[in-house]
């Protein structure tokens, strides 16, 4: 992260298994607008995990820009959301596959919220 912005956190929602995902708004400082995003997965157990960290390359390198995730699915290991692709003026929607060497990672997340919920 670059010392030198502002990161203000944003949540999107919250799934069904009590993940929380949203997205870090970067800002110049002194200023109210947003230059880009960052977005993430939070659960109580991990904590943040930035989306990028679960994909091969960044949104940046796939020509995406001013990402948001507007829903998690465990199940099916996908991560929807919305954000401009290629420098368009339009924001568009995309789904997001998590690649197999960080399902376990998610998976790992899923099963103890799938554990948590159980136990209630």
């Amino acid at each position: 992260l670059d010392p030198d912005k502002v990161y203000r956190p944003f949540i999107s929602g919250i799934n069904d298994d009590g993940v929380a995902y949203g997205v870090w708004s970067i800002q110049n400082p002194g200023s109210p607008l947003a230059i880009d995003t960052l977005s993430f997965i939070w659960t109580l157990e991990s904590g943040v995990i930035m989306v990028e960290d679960l994909i091969d390359g960044t949104f940046a390198d796939l020509g995406w820009t001013r990402t948001n995730i507007r829903k998690v699915d465990l199940k099916n290991q996908l991560i929807y959301g919305v954000g401009k692709y290629n420098n368009s003026k339009f924001i568009r929607p995309f789904v997001i596959s998590i690649p197999a060497p960080n399902a376990c990672l998610i998976t790992s997340i899923g099963g103890v919220a799938l554990a948590r919920r159980r136990r209630r």
